[in-house]
C-alpha cells in the first residue's frame, strides 16, 4: 500500500462519515503527490467537480497568502482553517490558538457568488469572506455563514432571501443595495438570523421596489465602532447585544424590538429604550468594565494580554452582562449578554466544527506482510 493510496482511503472514509459526501481540497500542499478528483488548484475547478452535499476545503499557501473566488451553483460545505494566529503566523506578541492547525501562510480572502442551486450551502472558517448575490430575481434561500472573519454580504439587486444565518463571525457588514433601473423583483428578506457575532460595519437594508421583512433577529452580538444599523423599519428583534454608542449609528427602527441589551449611551440619546415593547435594556455602561480587554488588548512584557477576539469575553465582575440576557429559544432561561453568551457562544479563531487530522503516519511506504499499521490523530472542534 502506497502513501498516496493510504491518503485516498482516508479521504474516502471521511466522506462516508458525512452521508457519502466527498471532500475536495483546494491548495493543499503535502509530501505526497496530488490525488486526481480530490485535489485542485482553484475553487471553481473543485466546485465544478462536486455534487450536492460535497465539502470543499480551502488551504493557505506555504508562504505569503492566497485568495480564492468562484460561483456556487450547488449545495456545498466550503471550509477554511479558521483565522488569526498559529505558530507560523505570530511575530511573538500575539496570543496563539493551540487548536488551530499549524498551516504556514494564510488565506488572504475568499469571494463567492451565490447563484441558483446554492440553497443550503454552508460557509465556515473563512478569512476575509465576501458573499455576493447579484442581479438575481429568483429566491436564494437557506445560506449559512458561520465562524468566518470580516464577512461582507452584498445583496445587489437580489430577489427573495429567506432563512439566511450568519453566526459566530468576527466582523460583519451587509449591503442590500439597489435597485437599479428596471429591476422589479420582490426583494423580501425573512428569517434572517445574525447571532454571536462581532459587528463592526454597516448593515443597510432596502427592499425597494417591493418586499417585506418578517421574523428577523440580531442577538448575542457585540456592535462596536463603525457599526451602522440602517434597518429600513424592518421587523427585527435585537436581544442580548452590547452596543458601543455613539460610535454605533442606529436608524430605521420603527419595527425593531430591543430586549435585554447593554449600551454605553444614555437612554435619551439613541433608539434603544424601555418603552413597550422594548424592555430590560441597560444604559450608560462602560465597556472596560464589561470586556476583559477593551478597547485595546494591552500587553505584558511585550506579549498581548488576549487575542483580538478573546478581548470581548466578559469580565467575571461584569454583573450586568453575566446572566443578564434571556435565551431567544424560550425567553425565560438566563444567558450571558454578548457574543460569548447564549446557546451557541462565539468560537475563538473561527475554527470549523469538523474533525481535524493533525497527525498521519505509516511505518513504511509499502505493505510488508499481511498487516499495515497506520497512526493518525484527530481533534474535534465542535
Amino acid at each position: 500500500m502506497t502513501k498516496k493510496l493510504l491518503l485516498l482511503l482516508l479521504l474516502a472514509a471521511i466522506g462516508v462519515t458525512t452521508a457519502q459526501a466527498t471532500i475536495r481540497r483546494v491548495g493543499f500542499i503535502a509530501t505526497v503527490e496530488r490525488i486526481d478528483g480530490f485535489d485542485f488548484t482553484t475553487f471553481q475547478a473543485a466546485h465544478d467537480a462536486s455534487v450536492n452535499g460535497d465539502t470543499i476545503q480551502l488551504y493557505p499557501t506555504t508562504s505569503g497568502s492566497v485568495s480564492y473566488s468562484g460561483t456556487i451553483t450547488k449545495r456545498l460545505v466550503v471550509l477554511g482553517p479558521g483565522y488569526f494566529y498559529n505558530v507560523f503566523q505570530t511575530s511573538g506578541s500575539e496570543i496563539t490558538n493551540a487548536n488551530l492547525q499549524n498551516l504556514a501562510g494564510n488565506i488572504q480572502g475568499v469571494s463567492l457568488t451565490m447563484n441558483l442551486g446554492s440553497a443550503g450551502t454552508i460557509l465556515m472558517g473563512l478569512n476575509n469572506l465576501t458573499v455576493n448575490v447579484v442581479n438575481r430575481q429568483e429566491a436564494l434561500n437557506n445560506i449559512t455563514i458561520t465562524r468566518c472573519r470580516n464577512v461582507v454580504v452584498n445583496w445587489d439587486n437580489s430577489g427573495i432571501l429567506n432563512k439566511w444565518t450568519i453566526s459566530q463571525c468576527y466582523g460583519l457588514s451587509i449591503a442590500q443595495t439597489g435597485p437599479s433601473a428596471g429591476f422589479t423583483s420582490d426583494r423580501t428578506v425573512d428569517s434572517l438570523d445574525i447571532y454571536n457575532c462581532l459587528i463592526n460595519g454597516p448593515i443597510n437594508l432596502n427592499t425597494s421596489p417591493s418586499g417585506t421583512y418578517v421574523g428577523n433577529r440580531i442577538y448575542n452580538c457585540v456592535l462596536i465602532s463603525g457599526t451602522n444599523l440602517s434597518l429600513n423599519n424592518a421587523a427585527f428583534l435585537v436581544q442580548n447585544c452590547i452596543f458601543e454608542i455613539p460610535t454605533s449609528s442606529l436608524s430605521g427602527l420603527t419595527n425593531t424590538r430591543f430586549i435585554r441589551n447593554i449600551t454605553t449611551a444614555a437612554t435619551a440619546s439613541n433608539g434603544i429604550n424601555n418603552t413597550a415593547p422594548n424592555t430590560g435594556n441597560i444604559f450608560s455602561q462602560v465597556l472596560n468594565n464589561i470586556f476583559v480587554n477593551y478597547p485595546t488588548m494591552g500587553t505584558n512584557n511585550g506579549v498581548n494580554n488576549s487575542s483580538l477576539d478573546g478581548r470581548f469575553q466578559l469580565r467575571t465582575t461584569a454583573t450586568t452582562a453575566i446572566n443578564g440576557g434571556l435565551s431567544v429559544l424560550d425567553n425565560t432561561t438566563p444567558v450571558d449578554i454578548g457574543m460569548y453568551g447564549g446557546t451557541t457562544p462565539y468560537i475563538l479563531s473561527g475554527i470549523p466544527s469538523i474533525p481535524i487530522f493533525y497527525q498521519l503516519g505509516a511505518a513504511s511506504a509499502v505493505t510488508v506482510g499481511s498487516t499495515y499499521t497506520v497512526t493518525f490523530s484527530v481533534r474535534n472542534n465542535n
